[in-house]
């Protein structure tokens, strides 16, 4: 556990850092669940520094920092779906994710949202495991001509009013 993290939300000037996190991520952690092609393909969105700004752009996205380093950072929609969760390869399994997990419902549970859902990594799935995500099915995703699975999950939140959110998000 890191005992010195911090959360904020991010803000444009943060996207080069996470742009390079997002890429450190696939590439130091989903060793041992996707092949070089496949991380390869998934890390290649990092490349694209317009798209990927512009989906930051089109969610909520909170940073956890510790003594001033980027750790790792979520992006999510106020409707309850978690888009992006990457942490780097040095703050590994330090509580960083779970940390973002809990930032994310606890927003979502003001906002009176009740479920949270999220298409998770081989690699991440343990962690939303961790957190009291369940599964719902397995899906084959393309990246850059390359398939690559993931899991849906999702976690009911125990909201005290619920309110009814429409979003349309596009997927990369």
């Amino acid at each position: 556990m890191i005992p010195s993290l911090e959360f904020r939300a991010a803000c444009s000037a943060d996207f080069e850092a996470l742009r390079q996190l997002f890429m450190a991520s696939i590439q130091g952690l989903a060793l041992s669940d996707y092949s070089l092609e496949q991380r390869n393909a998934w890390s290649e969105f990092g490349n694209r520094s317009s798209a990927f700004d512009a989906r930051l752009n089109k969610t909520e996205t909170f940073v956890a920092e510790t003594n001033g380093v980027i750790a790792g950072f979520v992006a999510y929609t106020s409707c309850g779906t978690i888009d992006l969760l990457y942490v780097h390869p040095r703050f590994a399994r330090q509580g960083v994710a779970l940390n973002l997990l809990t930032a994310v419902e606890n927003e979502m549970d003001t906002l009176g949202v009740s479920s949270i859902s999220a298409d998770v990594s081989d690699t991440a799935r343990a962690v939303f495991e961790k957190a009291g995500y369940t599964f719902v099915r397995r899906n084959t995703v393309q990246r850059s001509g390359v398939e690559l699975q993931n899991t849906s999950m999702e976690k009911q939140l125990s909201c005290q009013t619920t309110v009814q959110r429409c979003c349309d998000t596009e997927q990369v």
